[in-house]
C-alpha cells in the first residue's frame, strides 16, 4: 500500500508542475455516508469534514476529521471511531464534471462502550469487564465524481476503502481480585459510500 501512495504522490507533484488550467484555491467540504457490510446494517453511519488546498484543477491535498458510530462484536457494545486524515486527490482536468482518485493515511481513535445488559449480566456473577481499543494508523483509497453546481459549489459522490486494524484488549475481573486479559488485532476495515458537498473560496 505504501508504494502505491508514494507513486500517487509522485504523480501529483508531476501534474502540479504541468500547465494546468487554474491557480491554487481552497475549499471546505462535508460528507455523509454509510459503511458497507454488517456494520451498515447495524447503523454504520459516517460523517466527515475536510479542508482542501487545490494546487490547480487536477491535484489537491486535504486534511480532515471523520466520525462513525456503530454496533460491533456481535452486539456486545457500540463503537465510536474518529479518524484524523491526510488526503491527496487527482482529478480529471475537466470543468463541469470531474472524476477523481484519492488516497491517504489517518490516525484512528476508538472508543467502545459495552452494552448495559451485558454489563449487568456479568455483574450478577461478580465479574467486571471492559474492552479497550488502541488508537492506530490506517490507510484509505477510493474515487468518485464531482459535479459543479455553480461557480463555488460542488456536489460529489464517492466510494472509499478504509483499512485499519486496532489492537483490542478484553479484561475480566472477579470479586476476588483475579483478572483475565485477552488481546488481539480487530479488523475494523470497511467501505464507505458518501455524498459530498464542497464550497470553494
Amino acid at each position: 500500500m505504501k508504494k502505491y501512495l508514494a507513486l500517487g504522490l509522485a504523480m501529483g507533484v508531476c501534474l502540479s508542475l504541468s500547465p494546468a488550467a487554474s491557480a491554487g484555491y481552497g475549499s471546505i467540504s462535508g460528507m455523509v455516508g454509510m459503511k458497507s457490510g454488517a456494520e451498515a446494517a447495524k447503523g454504520g453511519f459516517y460523517s466527515e469534514a475536510d479542508f482542501w488546498y487545490n494546487l490547480n484543477s487536477v491535484v489537491a491535498f486535504g486534511t480532515g476529521v471523520g466520525f462513525s458510530s456503530y454496533d460491533g462484536l456481535d452486539d456486545v457494545g457500540k463503537f465510536m471511531m474518529i479518524p484524523a486524515l491526510l488526503n491527496m486527490r487527482i482529478s480529471t482536468p475537466t470543468d463541469r464534471v470531474k472524476f477523481y482518485g484519492e488516497g491517504g493515511v489517518g490516525y484512528y481513535f476508538f472508543d467502545f462502550k459495552m452494552d448495559p445488559s451485558i454489563t449487568s449480566e456479568l455483574a450478577a456473577y461478580g465479574i467486571d469487564g471492559e474492552v479497550d481499543f488502541e488508537s492506530t494508523t490506517g490507510t484509505h483509497f477510493g474515487g468518485g465524481m464531482l459535479v459543479a453546481l455553480g461557480r463555488s459549489t460542488v456536489l460529489g459522490l464517492s466510494v472509499r476503502r478504509v483499512s485499519v486494524q486496532p489492537q483490542a484488549t478484553v479484561t475480566l475481573r472477579d470479586s476476588f481480585g483475579q483478572s483475565l486479559t485477552l488481546s488481539g488485532t480487530s479488523d475494523q476495515s470497511s467501505t464507505v459510500y458518501g455524498l459530498n458537498l464542497s464550497v470553494k473560496f
